[in-house]
Formats: structure tokens, C-alpha cells, sequence
């Protein structure tokens, strides 16, 4: 979980979400932060933000289904074992 997002709950993120998605049309968006005022000034910059706050709600669902996330380095190909393959 983002150190930064520790004090919000999810429905504090769900709000950042929606004013993000409100003021997307604009080009240009500002929330706050426990305090601190964000500005983005790019529609792209803000979808990166809302990506980044909905990983978040979906990083703390996971840990609380108990779900344990893959390892980026883990290996994507099956081990080989070395032998007579059979």
C-alpha cells in the first residue's frame, strides 16, 4: 500500500477518483491531499492519476481477500529440471 494514501480510506479515494473524472474535461485538475493541493495539468497526467489511485483500491481489496500478488521478477516460463526428462 502507498505510504501517501494511508490516511484515506477507499471512499476518500473513490471521491479523489470521481472529482479527477469530473475535471478531466477541463485539461486540467486539482485535489488535496491530506493538505497538500495536486495540480495536473494534462488530461493524461489526470487518467495516470486515477489509474494510480483505482491501484491502489485494488491493491488493499486483494490484501484483504488475502490474495498474494506474483512477483514482478518471478520467471513467466516453466522451471526446467535437469535429469533424464522423464
Amino acid at each position: 500500500m502507498a505510504t501517501r494514501f494511508q490516511s484515506l480510506t477507499n471512499s476518500d479515494i473513490r471521491v479523489l477518483i470521481d472529482s479527477l473524472v469530473q475535471q478531466i474535461g477541463s485539461g486540467t485538475a486539482s485535489i488535496s491531499i491530506n493538505g497538500v493541493m495536486t495540480t495536473y495539468s494534462t488530461p493524461a497526467n489526470i487518467r495516470l492519476a486515477i489509474a494510480e489511485f483505482e491501484a491502489e483500491l485494488v491493491e488493499r481489496a486483494m490484501v484483504k481477500a488475502g490474495v498474494q500478488r506474483r512477483s514482478p521478477l518471478a520467471p513467466q516460463y516453466p522451471r526446467l529440471v535437469a535429469g533424464k526428462g522423464y
